[in-house]
């Protein structure tokens, strides 16, 4: 069973993991791409592809940090946000419907 916004009745909620997830992807691009702009190498290619590659990893314990943060400033005690009204309801502490 999928949960539905309790007010609007709208299936289209997004849960704090997946929450999460999506703001440590942003936050790992962002590093990605600041690291392709450092290489030296003035052509898009290989050599760009691994600088931008060889800059995420070190990245990684940063983005999560910043990735939680973002997730419990938006969410607070809650669970889950709808995308169609902005409702926040559940607890944060709520397994995800599987």
């Amino acid at each position: 069973m999928s949960k539905q916004c309790l007010i609007c009745d709208s299936p289209v909620i997004l849960n704090r993991q997946a929450a999460v997830g999506i703001f440590l992807l942003i936050g790992l691009a962002n590093s990605a791409l600041k690291a392709a702009q450092n290489t030296n190498e003035t052509r898009r290619g290989l050599i760009w592809l691994l600088g931008a590659a060889a800059g995420i990893a070190p990245a990684y314990p940063e983005a999560l940090r910043n990735a939680e943060r973002v997730t419990k400033a938006h969410l607070s005690r809650f669970g889950y946000v709808c995308l169609e009204c902005g409702a926040l309801f559940g607890s944060a502490e709520e397994k995800p419907p599987s």
